[in-house]
């Protein structure tokens, strides 16, 4: 396996790369030309030994800054070796600096932007081609200030030993950091060099729109080899296809270790079979060794996480097949995707049919609806009603679920504000959040602002989320928990008992209400033991502070025996079943009431 510092570091993609460097010609040469100033300000009558020193050190500085600006705005599309070029130049213009500068102090200064080099060159390059740069560097910063009569000798082996310690310092922590998304064992990329690679490899053909495709490969029989020649045999054979697949990658591909036994190929501007031909060629060059492959090439709007599955998906299929082949994932986006996205992003959700209907939260004490839920809906003009379990998976793989989450909400807040306005009725409202709103940390943000325009008290907003996102290694999540808890927002835990049902995470999550999933609202009448369970979870959630909500509810039967169970609240088909907020209306205009009902907080 080649060491990692004979390899351009994982962490100097281009992007980084323009970043970086177009800074720090930005910042160098605005120092250059703050020292060219001062000198110019500062010269007196009289001759000098450098008298177009100052006029000289403005030129450098603006053609450092010139070139940073340009670095700054086109660089990502420079190849490796262009920088090879900057980085020299960069330390050129230096020592150019420090030879022109009128004085001694000037120059000193100017030699020191060197260390810009030294980082530059260790952060970007392998080791051989960074101790080159820094070797360079060191010669032109050294040579320039020995021409300085009035300098000690200590100024230029000073310069040499900062800029030393400084590249050695880089070059072990960049060393260090491209080694941990790095397999160990093939020197490939991991999982996680993986993960930063692909991320902005689907930005970019996003933004661009060119082809980007995805391949999984996996050695068949590899768990055989371990069983019958050993692990030695085994992580050769690892390494073997790592080496022989690497010489057959194209420009800008990467190669990476997932799992196992198990590749990924990501190939930037390859369409689906310039990709599965490629595939066919390693798969070929392993010919010992047989193997299955799937491809797949990204869909327009898609995420990262949705293009892994679909090639996961294609891999299953290779798998299922007598004749371990690779298969290319053929399957289409979904044709309302295009409309969805338009409407999200236009705010017309209402022209498409996107509405939100409400289902009644009910007190079992004595029938009265004292909360709603929020549901989106989609009511096709053309293709009639469209299943949630249809169009919400869609947005959640290709990124629009928050818009979507967020409409819902708005929608949902500015309908109860009317509601309550026109009946004085109290209710409480709660709504489904997603993982991809709830970790982000703007989120308590938004929620104050679609309640304030909306109106909608937040004391009477209750969020829903499901227990794996606020699981202890979510800090992102319990971040976003506490903000909404601040604004007076209640959470309550959605799905109760399907997910990391931790007693522990009970006790410290900051929620208000637990909702027990339909799972044991359809046993509770059949199962005594389902029975038990769920008297358990309402007086531990009558412990804890927490109320508890009933989902799923069908018959009177089941109402009955929950009340009895000692839980106060309940939703589902058999007592309301969701509907526009005309027909939420029409049934609080047949309670009767215009009160708040307990128990629900307030």
């Amino acid at each position: 396996m080649k060491h990692s510092r004979f390899r351009a570091p994982a962490v100097a993609t281009p992007r980084v790369m323009a970043a970086v460097t177009g800074f720090l010609y930005l910042a160098g040469g605005t120092a250059v030309g703050a020292a060219g100033l001062d000198a110019l300000r500062s010269r007196g009558p009289g001759p000098h030994p450098h008298p177009d020193g100052p006029v000289g050190l403005l030129l450098i500085a603006a053609v450092a800054v010139l070139t940073g600006a340009g670095v700054l705005r086109w660089g990502r599309r420079l190849p490796r070796a262009a920088y090879h070029l900057l980085v020299g130049a960069g330390a050129g213009l230096i020592t150019l600096a420090a030879l022109l500068a009128p004085g001694a102090s000037t120059a000193t200064a100017a030699a020191g932007v060197m260390v810009f080099v030294a980082l530059d060159a260790f952060f970007y390059f392998a080791w051989p081609a960074a101790l080159a740069h820094l070797a360079l560097a060191v010669v032109g910063g050294t040579f320039a200030l020995a021409q300085r009569s009035e300098l000690p000798v200590g100024s230029s082996i000073l310069l040499a030993t900062v800029c030393l310690s400084i590249a050695a310092v880089v070059g072990v922590l960049v060393d260090r950091a491209s080694s941990a998304g790095v397999d160990q064992l093939t020197g490939l990329a991991n999982r996680r060099g993986l993960d930063e690679a692909l991320e902005p490899a689907v930005r970019d053909a996003t933004r661009t729109g060119t082809a980007l495709s995805t391949a999984l490969v996996e050695l068949d029989g590899f768990e055989d080899v371990v069983r019958e020649a050993g692990d030695h045999a085994a992580a050769d054979l690892l390494r073997t296809a790592a080496r022989l697949w690497s010489a057959q990658l194209p420009p800008g591909a990467v190669l990476a270790r997932r799992d196992g036994a198990e590749f990924t190929l990501l190939l930037p501007r390859h369409d689906g079979p310039v990709a599965l031909a490629l595939v066919e060629r390693l798969r070929a060059a392993l010919p010992a060794v047989s193997t299955a492959a799937g491809v797949a090439v990204l869909h327009d709007g898609e995420t990262a996480a949705a293009l892994l599955r679909r090639t996961d998906t294609a891999l299953g299929r290779a798998r299922a097949t007598t004749a371990r082949r690779a298969v290319l994932d053929d399957a289409q986006p979904d044709p309302l995707l295009p409309e969805l996205r338009a409407a999200l992003a236009t705010g017309r959700t209402a022209r498409i049919g996107l509405t939100v209907h409400y289902q009644a939260v009910v007190s079992l004490t004595d029938g009265a609806v004292v909360g709603v839920e929020a549901l989106a809906r989609w009511e096709h003009p053309v293709l009639g009603s469209i299943s949630p379990t249809r169009f919400i998976p869609l947005a959640e793989q290709h990124g629009l679920v928050g818009a979507l989450g967020e409409v819902v909400l708005r929608q949902a807040c500015a309908e109860m504000a009317a509601l309550r306005a026109a009946t004085g009725r109290g209710l409480l409202l709660t709504v489904n959040v997603s993982g991809h709103q709830f970790c982000d940390p703007a989120f308590p943000t938004v929620v104050a602002g679609i309640l304030a325009g909306t109106g909608w008290p937040a004391a009477d907003t209750v969020l829903e989320v499901t227990e794996s996102l606020v699981e202890a290694d979510s800090p992102v999540a319990v971040a976003a928990l506490r903000g909404l808890r601040r604004l007076g927002v209640q959470v309550a835990i959605d799905d109760f008992g399907t997910g990391y049902s931790s007693l522990a995470r009970l006790d410290t999550l900051p929620a208000d209400y637990l909702k027990l999933d339909a799972t044991f609202t359809a046993t509770v009448v059949t199962s005594a033991r389902r029975a038990r369970l769920v008297r358990s979870v309402v007086a531990l959630a009558e412990g804890l502070d927490l109320l508890v909500i009933a989902e799923g509810v069908e018959t009177a039967e089941q109402a009955d025996l929950l009340r009895e169970l000692g839980c106060e609240l309940a939703q589902g088909f058999g007592l309301h079943r969701p509907s526009p907020v005309a027909g939420l209306a029409a049934v609080l205009a047949g309670e009767g009431q215009t009160s708040t009902v307990p128990p629900l907080r307030q």
